[in-house]
């Protein structure tokens, strides 16, 4: 489906794939270029869709560039959605990394009262690192909205890893209750 990787995390599809961003809440409304959606897929390597078509669910939010480029921002699965905002945990993840004391870090959802679902942060410090869950927070205040906020910090020794070395973010769902 991708033909090549470009160095700002756009993807170049194959000769005959078409992405498209649909909106997220209404997915029959097509975004247009640059702005965050649903990912849809189609081409010549997808069987038709039952009611005609090939137009596939992609399983990532994203956005299609203006150069046709496909940007893919976040597994769907991993969207946080919390008080009807869209939350990205990607975007909370890169905002924790800019910290010096971070050695890895890794967000997920988890039920919230207040918010419905919320994000909630796994962090690894650096050897040496001493650092409080407020230092964090002071950290992300002038990165991310107060929505995007973790509703906790887990601090960790390490971050569960799958077969092919990524974070398991299973595992810390399940290690979490989720």
């Amino acid at each position: 489906m991708i033909r090549s990787r470009h160095a700002a995390g756009a993807y170049t599809p194959l000769d005959g794939t078409r992405f498209t961003a649909r909106d997220l809440a209404d997915p029959a409304r097509e975004v247009p270029n640059g702005e965050r959606g649903t990912l849809f897929v189609s081409g010549p390597q997808f069987e038709p869709v039952p009611g005609g078509g090939t137009l596939r669910p992609a399983g990532a939010a994203g956005l299609i560039d203006a150069a046709g480029n496909v940007v893919v921002i976040s597994p769907l699965e991993e969207l946080v959605v919390a008080a009807g905002y869209m939350i990205y945990p990607s975007r909370i993840e890169a905002a924790l990394m800019e910290h010096e004391g971070l050695a890895e870090a890794a967000v997920i959802g988890i039920r919230d009262g207040k918010r419905g679902t919320a994000p909630y942060a796994f962090v690894v410090l650096k050897r040496g690192v001493v650092m409080t869950e407020r230092d964090i927070v002071k950290h992300l205040a002038s990165r991310i909205s107060k929505i995007e906020m973790p509703a906790d910090i887990e601090f960790c020794s390490q971050l569960p890893q799958d077969a092919f070395g990524a974070v398991d973010k299973n595992a810390l769902r399940a290690r979490r209750g989720v």
